[in-house]
């Protein structure tokens, strides 16, 4: 018995941990690579270019990204103008309507499928905030804000139960929103969603929290005695 509590240690400890990725978007300077981006049940796709080669302004009808090798459309919905001279996005006096569609990997019907979009400015804050659909009836974690950069930036997750070869939700808001890059990356797991998150601020370390427990103790014994 003893040596097979041994051995039964000695394979916990070889098991790798799970190496998540924290996010802080507030001092950022760029767009996040997530921890799964190019592992085979991954995908990644976006664009810095938000045109189809039309020539000047136009609608948005966009099916060839730029970034990542991945299948992808980015589409205005109401027929307004969203292409900068620049070939950036950015909705002026309209409102921002748009639906983008991705292709995912790993095995269709089962297992955990983790969706993350992100969208960086090329100076200054966003505009306005921008909304995002549910994906099948799961809403996003959303994060947007102006990064360490004076960028605005912009993260949503959606954790879907399943899998499908692509997916698509909706991008809504008001007028004035300005995107440089916008990327999806989604990756697929038979046992668990990504474990990569986001936040706005730097989360307290655990250090700086037993700190602060210490501090509140010692000041409740003061007033105590």
């Amino acid at each position: 018995m003893k040596y097979l509590i041994i051995s039964a240690i000695a394979l916990s400890t070889s098991i790798a941990p799970i190496q998540a990725a924290n996010f802080v978007v507030s001092s950022a300077f760029d767009i996040f690579t997530p921890s799964t981006r190019g592992d085979a049940t991954s995908t990644y796709v976006g664009w810095d270019t938000f045109d189809d080669g039309g020539a000047g302004n136009e609608i948005i009808n966009d099916s060839t990204p730029d970034l990542g090798s991945s299948v992808g459309a980015f589409v205005t919905l109401n027929a307004e103008d969203h292409l900068s001279g620049s070939g950036n996005f950015y909705s002026g006096g309209g409102s921002v309507n748009e639906r983008i569609a991705f292709d995912t990997a790993g095995i269709v019907g089962g297992g955990f499928t983790s969706v993350i979009a992100q969208g960086i400015t090329l100076f200054g804050p966003l505009g306005s905030d921008v909304g995002f659909s549910e994906i099948h009836g799961v809403a996003p974690e959303v994060i947007q804000l102006t990064n360490g950069a004076g960028k605005g930036q912009l993260w949503a997750k959606w954790d879907l139960p399943g899998n499908e070869t692509s997916y698509e939700f909706t991008m809504t808001g008001g007028g004035n929103v300005s995107l440089d890059k916008l990327t999806i990356d989604t990756s697929w797991s038979a046992s668990r969603f990504s474990p990569d998150s986001a936040s706005a601020i730097p989360e307290p370390s655990s250090a700086l929290l037993s700190l602060v427990g210490l501090s509140l103790f010692l000041g409740n014994r003061r007033r105590t005695r």
